[in-house]
């Protein structure tokens, strides 16, 4: 290869000083034709080269796009029989395989993964109306703001829900395929005969965590969320580390009924706290409130 690098380097110098193209070519005992190759570049290295041709005209890899990417139900199987069956395809006699689709689509950013559709609540008129008067609330009275005073009244907000933790879950099983030759080898998945399910209260901000409370029983009414998990709130919001200024606490529930009851409203009206429940916080808006993604 240095060799041949060397030949282009005198072509091109030979060039440059006036010789002639038959003249270089006796002269350094090189064909005619090569010394008019390397006449008109300005390298003397190889180009590089195309490689391997793919399986996949630029017509085939648009139609594989068109029918795959951010295409509701598109499918590999389905798009490979389209170009088998296509007109095109079958006037070359050409056919192509499954693999060498999923290969090409898995080769391109948006192939990588195919998602499942997430599910969303369709809102009714009266929760749209709630959620859009709960927004122009928050902004009025200056939570929404880019200044020191809307960050401090966000810091001091007090999410709190309970919810169900299941104990031992076996989780999605498609995601948890074994690949092997020998099926007694596939690990098993432990999981009590009786499932047990346990109901937690909590509630977090800014500055940190509450503490969680197990639900004995697994129910919540009005007495027994007055006496057992409203003090631990109670507790939390008068922690000065998680609320430094404790005149600007805002505490947040949802409308369920032990949150709305009669002895519940007294104890937090006694407290004189800001409190976004029943009349505030719209009613089926759990996607509103950050304690669910924790």
């Amino acid at each position: 290869m240095r060799s041949r690098e060397e030949k282009r380097v005198q072509i091109q110098t030979l060039l440059s000083e006036g010789y002639g193209a038959s003249q270089i070519s006796r002269k350094l005992g090189v064909a005619y034709n090569t010394v008019k190759l390397w006449e008109g570049r300005r390298t003397v290295v190889d180009k590089k080269r195309s490689g391997r041709p793919t399986a996949f005209s630029p017509t085939s890899k648009s139609q594989i796009t068109r029918n795959l990417k951010e295409k509701i139900g598109g499918s590999v199987r389905k798009t490979l029989k389209k170009l088998n069956e296509s007109a095109r395809y079958q006037k070359k006699g050409k056919k192509i395989s499954r693999a060498a689709v999923r290969n090409y689509a898995k080769k391109q950013k948006w192939g990588k993964t195919a998602y499942k559709r997430p599910k969303k609540q369709i809102l009714t008129q009266k929760n749209i109306q709630d959620r859009l008067k709960f927004g122009e609330t928050v902004k009025r009275t200056g939570y929404l703001g880019d200044d020191r005073r809307a960050q401090q009244k966000r810091s001091h907000i007090l999410f709190t829900d309970e919810t169900w933790l299941e104990v031992s879950p076996t989780g999605n099983r498609q995601n948890q395929r074994y690949y092997t030759a020998d099926p007694k080898k596939i690990p098993k998945i432990l999981t009590p005969k009786l499932g047990l399910k346990v109901m937690v209260a909590g509630g977090f901000c800014a500055q940190g965590v509450t503490k969680l409370h197990m639900v004995s029983g697994g129910t919540v009414n009005a007495a027994y969320y007055k006496d057992k998990i409203l003090p631990l709130y109670i507790k939390s919001m008068k922690d000065p580390t998680l609320f430094p200024q404790q005149q600007k606490v805002t505490f947040q529930q949802d409308g369920a009924p032990a949150h709305t009851a009669k002895v519940t409203t007294k104890v937090l009206e006694a407290l004189l706290l800001t409190v976004w429940g029943k009349g505030v916080w719209p009613g089926n808006s759990s996607d509103l409130n950050p304690l669910e993604n924790l």
